[in-house]
């Protein structure tokens, strides 16, 4: 494999570098809470509904790719996710607009790695406003962010990819614990943190108070005891903490109890990965159901039923990598021109249905032909990928086998798209053919699409959008010639496992042999 290659960087599930008020202190646990929540919420929403984004490397992102910057989420859900309960809507409601009132009023700083906390004119490269509006109704809390707050998030090396259920950390230090403890095990691969001096450790936990910082007993009781009981009870963390204490300063003892120095200490807990990081909690479902509630769901009532019942994976609970794959092929296909709502398409749609062609509404076709239709064939693709991650690379964590399990896929479809013109380059005439047809299903459905088509912006051929693996294409091929079956995907696993330094997906592998 190539030395010189580019190396490509996986996002980790560490919790991300809370937000500290501008004196440095540590947000209130109710705040930091709702940052993750709606930061989270912001993220995987925008990769949900524009399929573009999602395909692109965060480097290649622009701010002008970046569209929707209004969410709305479920206000039954938010409250869960924020620790309130159900049968507090009047105060729940109450308690998160004040919230989310202090958050405008924050400009939040930007750096290369993350947000990270008030604007310093010295330390960052810019600010964003955090919440720009936030209302509730009609049993949703709609919130618009600003476009530089998604980009942003969207495009820098430290992401919101850590616990989905914030909410489990409980006390106000333990995020800012647990993020120190996963920087020195997925940063500098040690499971112990060097001798920190108790001014030292109260800076990077945001520990501000007096008392504290100048006696280390009560910071270890007050503080860090605290902390670390949550970690050691709740098993959605992967690693238990424990310190050890030390007095480098033998004019400060006192009866041998005095404390000037602290080591945190991880070690990995044994627990089945369900229970992990990869939790599926309120949070996260908040999302979903949002996403779907945007696709047009015919009957709120409806949502519940989707997720717990109609997404199952092979162990008879829900899927939720293959219900993000079809919401977001959902937004994909709802931009084609025969499910918009304008009226000169339900015109057209009135027409056909007059002329005896088979129609839809967008979110019937989705139900069917997507979710229902799809979900077999995408099981048995998820699990050979996953085989095939396994046999390159055993070693990577829960998340990072998502992702080479996602980057795997895409290799393949490119692959077979690839073999699939080659072969149609054989004959002229065919492959005129299906260019033709291509750019009249462009145009037909998606005629903005087709204009940067015709006009070159794509490329000068259908191999070059092949190679990029362009999403209007490979979703024209699955549509019309069902290309990536299963058949395929056992073709090309074993293509791969046989040759890893085919240059067709030597970066990809490097990715997964090596992640970062």
């Amino acid at each position: 494999m190539s030395e010189n290659a580019p190396k490509k960087e996986y996002k980790k599930p560490s919790v991300l570098a809370v937000l500290k008020e501008s004196d440095g202190s540590a947000l209130s646990f109710n705040y930091a809470n709702a940052v993750n929540f709606l930061s989270y919420g912001f993220l995987h929403l925008s990769l949900l509904k524009n399929h573009e984004l999602a395909n692109k490397e965060p480097t290649d992102i622009t701010i002008d790719d970046i569209k929707h910057t209004r969410f709305s989420f479920p206000e039954e859900l938010v409250f869960e996710a924020m620790g309130y309960g159900s049968s507090e809507k009047t105060y729940a409601r109450k308690a998160i607009l004040k919230i989310t009132h202090a958050l405008k009023k924050m400009d939040i700083g930007i750096n290369s790695k993350s947000l990270v906390g008030e604007f310093d004119v010295n330390n960052h490269n810019g600010f964003t406003t955090f919440v720009a509006t936030a209302a509730f109704e009609d049993g949703f809390l709609h919130i618009e962010t600003a476009q530089t707050l998604l980009y942003s998030l969207l495009t820098q090396e430290r992401i919101f990819t850590g616990l989905v259920d914030f909410h489990h950390f409980k006390k106000q230090y333990a995020p800012n614990l647990y993020q120190l403890a996963m920087d020195m095990i997925e940063n500098e691969s040690k499971t112990e943190t060097e001798w920190l001096a108790v001014s030292t450790l109260c800076d990077k936990l945001g520990v501000k108070t007096a008392s504290y910082r100048n006696d280390g007993r009560r910071l270890k009781e007050k503080v860090l005891a605290p902390a670390l009981e949550v970690f050691k009870e709740n098993n959605v963390f992967e690693y238990e903490l424990s310190i050890e204490t030390a007095n480098q300063d033998k004019k400060k003892k006192r009866g041998g109890q005095s404390i000037t120095h602290f080591k945190i200490i991880a070690k990995r807990k044994e627990i089945s990965s369900s229970d992990q990081i990869l939790n599926f909690g309120s949070t996260r479902r908040s999302t979903l159901e949002a996403a779907i509630e945007a696709l047009g769901v015919e009957g709120r009532g409806n949502i519940p039923k989707i997720i717990d019942e109609e997404c199952l994976g092979t162990d008879g609970k829900p899927n939720i990598e293959f219900l993000e794959w079809a919401i977001q092929r959902g937004f994909q296909v709802q931009e084609w021109k025969r499910f918009s709502s304008d009226k000169n398409a339900q015109k057209g749609q009135r027409d056909a249905a007059k002329k005896g062609e088979k129609t839809y509404g967008f979110f019937g076709h989705w139900r069917k032909n997507i979710l229902g239709a799809s979900r077999q064939d995408w099981l048995r693709k998820d699990k050979l990928l996953g085989v095939l991650v396994d046999n390159l690379n055993n070693a990577l964590s829960d998340y990072q086998r998502v992702v080479a399990k996602q980057e795997l896929k895409k290799v393949i479809e490119k692959a077979l798209l690839l073999d699939f013109l080659t072969s149609l380059e054989e004959n002229e005439v065919v492959f005129a053919t299906f260019r033709d047809k291509f750019g009249r299903w462009l145009h037909k459905e998606l005629p903005a699409t087709h204009a940067k088509y015709a006009n070159g912006e794509y490329g000068a051929s259908l191999k070059e959008l092949s190679g990029k693996g362009y999403s209007s294409l490979l979703l024209y091929a699955d549509d019309n010639y069902s290309l990536f079956g299963i058949d395929g995907f056992i073709e090309y696993q074993s293509k791969i496992l046989l040759d890893p330094n085919d240059q067709r997906w030597e970066l990809e592998l490097q990715a997964i042999l090596r992640p970062a």
